[in-house]
């Protein structure tokens, strides 16, 4: 999981979290890129991405996990 913001004893809001499963193609991580940007205006407190169970986008995933901020 890679955190997005420092979670903090904030009571003002709910914590949002999301997860995604990892795209298997470039259009996919396109529309995955296009997807995190709208969800800026939420000010998401987490997001993962899952580790897909059949590895077949081991790298992909991995490569994504590390570039979320």
């Amino acid at each position: 999981m890679v955190i997005l913001t420092p979670v903090q004893n904030r009571i003002d809001r709910p914590k949002i979290s999301v997860e995604f499963f990892p795209p298997k193609d470039d259009a996919g991580e396109s529309k995955l890129w296009l997807t995190l940007t709208q969800f800026q205006a939420i000010k998401l407190d987490c997001a993962s991405v899952t580790y897909g169970a059949g590895g077949s986008t081991r790298d992909r995933t991995i490569r994504i996990g590390q570039e979320i901020t």
